[in-house]
This record gives C-alpha cells, sequence and structure tokens, in this order.
C-alpha cells in the first residue's frame, strides 16, 4: 500500500502496522521508529503516551506531540465557555474554535495547535491536550526528552497550557516536570503550547 495515498497520520501510521510505544520517532510517512534515521521522510513527532487497549481504533491509539512550541494565550480575554473535558484535547479544540466565532473571541493557543501543519501532518489533524493527556505524557518525559535532545528539538519540560477550562478567569496547566497542575490566567501568553496528535 502506498502510504502518500493515506489523508492522515493516524491512518498512515496504522495502515504500516508498527508497535507504538512513548519515545519513538513519528514519521511523515507514517513510520514508527526507535532510530532517528529509519525512514527518508522527515521525522513529525515524538509518541509521549500509549493506549494499552489492544482493540484501540484508528486514532484513539497514541498520543505525540510536535517537535515545535511556542507561548500563546488561552483566550484575549475572560470568559467561561463551559470547556470542561479534561481526557479529550480534540473535542476541546473543536468547541472552543466554533465558540470563539461565534462569539468574536481570539483563541491563539488553539487556533495554533488546530492550525499547526507540516509535511505529514495536515491543519486540523493536531489539537491542544486536555490536562490529562498532558499528564499522561508528563510520566514518560524522561524518555520523550531523550529522543527530542538526539534530535535537536525542544525538550517537553516547563509549564504547558492544557485545554481544559477550570473557570471564567483560569484554565489548567501542567508543569511536566512535577507532572502537576495548576490554574492560570486565561490571557495570560507566556506559557508553553505544544500541539498533540493522536496516532
Amino acid at each position: 500500500m502506498n502510504t502518500k495515498d493515506v489523508k492522515t497520520l493516524a491512518e498512515r501510521v496504522a495502515a504500516l502496522g508498527h508497535e507504538l510505544y512513548p519515545a519513538y520517532y513519528v514519521y511523515a510517512s507514517g513510520v514508527v521508529n526507535k532510530e532517528k534515521n529509519a525512514d527518508n521522510s522527515p521525522i513529525v513527532g515524538v509518541i509521549v503516551s500509549i493506549n494499552h487497549d489492544a482493540n484501540a481504533s484508528v486514532g484513539q491509539r497514541a498520543k505525540m506531540i510536535v517537535l515545535n512550541q511556542v507561548r500563546k494565550a488561552w483566550a484575549n480575554r475572560e470568559i467561561e465557555l463551559n470547556i470542561t473535558d479534561e481526557n479529550n484535547g480534540q473535542t476541546n479544540t473543536t468547541a472552543v474554535l466554533n465558540l470563539a466565532e461565534k462569539l468574536a473571541i481570539d483563541v491563539p493557543a488553539f487556533k495554533h495547535c488546530a492550525e499547526f501543519c507540516c509535511e505529514g501532518i495536515n491543519a486540523g489533524e493536531a489539537y491542544m491536550p486536555a490536562k490529562c493527556e498532558l499528564l499522561s505524557a508528563a510520566s514518560n518525559a524522561n524518555v520523550v526528552n531523550a529522543a527530542l535532545e538526539a534530535i535537536g528539538a525542544p525538550r517537553f519540560r516547563g509549564i504547558y497550557v492544557s485545554s481544559s477550562e477550570y473557570n471564567k478567569e483560569r484554565a489548567y496547566q501542567v508543569k511536566i516536570e512535577a507532572a502537576q497542575t495548576q490554574v492560570y490566567a486565561k490571557t495570560y501568553g507566556g506559557d508553553y503550547v505544544r500541539a498533540f496528535v493522536s496516532l
């Protein structure tokens, strides 16, 4: 099967049937491997967590972080959107973007994640992770960071913004090294945002 004909990264990964493990590299072609020179296509991310359910469907088997990160605010003003899902950043990202359009508010962190694209990842495939997705990824931070360092990518450390809302003024964030949650002002743009892709 020519994986270039398969639309999403998750579908290409599934088509090749590789085992998925934390800290494995994901290539644009869909190849997944622990080696940094395993494929001619570029590395587009590193797996940060896996679903141990052997029957998990495509798009639910693992979570991957992309290689770049930025600093962005959750929103440009205080507003309660009732985005309380702590486990599903894809659902949160879609809901916030839809509400932002209706309410004419700016949501820089969500836009960055949803619009993220590169060779192998289409705009709309990535999303802003929920609180528990970041916590799960934090448990594998040591091996993930070793993989990131080996390819010269920014490490997964510090404080990251989650898509999970706390109240009108604040949203959850996760301090990766401590695997600890805290809340912060939605309008503060000084913490990291890093898009996830579900495999």
